[in-house]
């Protein structure tokens, strides 16, 4: 492949970016409410070298599928994963985790067989990402949301009353999309193992942040397979691990659970036939990219990125205080924060006001909500700070 973008023609590019205009850039720093950033420059240019790699048929392609397969041990080695497990790079945390409770579902169904099915359930915290409600919605299986504590953590006692003979798994988040939380996931698994469920862990945002807290000189955070009862777990690298999108990757604790989403294609070659993944088609581009950033980066580099975005978002979240913002989590446990506003203004106005200067932020009911990635430097949160005072003036 060329990539020369000299070779396209102006009109196209004029084209193209008579709407693209309208679209916010990472690099800007800007980007205040998204868990995706700008991928590194040589991850872009791996993911541009291979992008016609196609996992889906390592027949043709047994070069991407060993680099697939070094890339997961490379996660693996980072998440505790035990030597016989296994996993794949998927299109990111929705289909990861779509395709995770898929497998339980099939292992409920083969162990209490297909009238279980009727009255099942699965077990989430109700800061649950949106894409278990799908996954839930596609199979047909009630999706009972346990409430929350104080630090918006699934409440163990809440999740203790209900597992029952109709759960087919439990899901727990290692960084909740709003505000960055952690479940109790030890003791989730305890119980997972005590009633013998399936428990899946979607770590998508966490998966990249947490195996560096010791590094950088925060509390160890137990979330992955070093907890004996996860079954599974979802982690993307599109987020901090800086690759091009999209890049999920989900990974089984034993690839004896492959077998209940084992389908066969037999007019594929022989290292093809058995396939294990919702889509047949993956691209190799972003396993490659991971893998090929990692031998540059190396642990070390990792550390420094997720070093930098939590003492911005402590930066941050100290300056909303000093404004007479409240924190909702203090501190807040990962790279978001969630605020009310001073009781005087109107938290709906200021988030108003802070789209209209170009700064993308969320609300959530009261909630003015914050994602620090790395794309975000200092000198753009202080911008962000000068227009955000600028606003209260205003507003008063």
């Amino acid at each position: 492949m060329n990539s020369n973008s000299e070779e396209i023609p102006q009109w196209i590019y004029d084209d193209l970016f008579r709407h693209l205009s309208a679209d916010f850039d990472y690099k800007k720093g800007n980007v205040l409410s998204s868990t995706c950033t700008s991928p590194h420059q040589l991850a872009i240019k791996l993911f541009q070298t291979f992008i016609d790699r196609n996992l889906g048929d390592p027949s043709l392609f047994p070069g991407a599928k060993e680099i697939e397969h070094r890339a997961i041990r490379v996660l693996g080695d980072l998440l505790h994963l035990p030597e016989q497990g296994t996993g794949f790079f998927l299109t990111g945390g929705s289909e990861s985790n779509i395709t995770a409770l898929w497998a339980a579902r099939n292992k409920f169904k083969k162990e209490k067989g297909h009238e279980a099915l009727h009255d099942a359930e699965i077990l989430a915290p109700a800061s649950v990402h949106l894409s278990v409600d799908k996954a839930a919605d596609l199979m047909g299986i009630t999706l009972k949301k346990i409430p929350v504590d104080t630090n918006y953590r699934m409440d163990i006692k809440a999740l203790e009353q209900e597992i029952s003979e109709k759960t087919v798994a439990i899901v727990a988040v290692a960084g909740t999309t709003l505000l960055g939380s952690v479940d109790p996931i030890a003791e989730i698994g305890r119980l997972a193992q005590e009633h013998d469920i399936w428990l899946h862990v979607d770590a998508a945002l966490g998966g990249l942040i947490l195996p560096f807290y010791k590094a950088v000189g925060r509390q160890e955070i137990l979330f992955d397979f070093k907890i004996d009862g996860v079954s599974s777990l979802t982690v993307d690298p599109h987020k901090f691990g800086r690759i091009p999108i999209p890049a999920g990757v989900l990974l089984y604790r034993d690839r004896s659970l492959l077998k209940n989403v084992e389908f066969y294609l037999p007019y594929l070659g022989e290292q093809a036939r058995y396939q294990h993944t919702l889509t047949g088609t993956r691209t190799g581009a972003s396993a490659i990219a991971f893998y090929g950033l990692w031998k540059h980066l190396g642990f070390q580099g990792y550390v420094h990125i997720v070093q930098a975005v939590l003492e911005n978002t402590q930066f941050l979240a100290e300056n909303f205080e000093r404004l007479h913002f409240r924190l909702k989590l203090s501190p807040p446990p990962m790279n978001i924060i969630g605020v009310n506003a001073p009781p005087q203004y109107k938290v709906e106005n200021i988030y108003k006001a802070l789209w209209k200067n170009r700064w993308a932020v969320s609300l959530v009911n009261d909630v003015l909500r914050v994602v620090i990635m790395p794309a975000t430097k200092r000198k753009h949160l202080e911008t962000f700070l000068s227009v955000l005072q600028t606003i209260l003036r205003n507003q008063n």
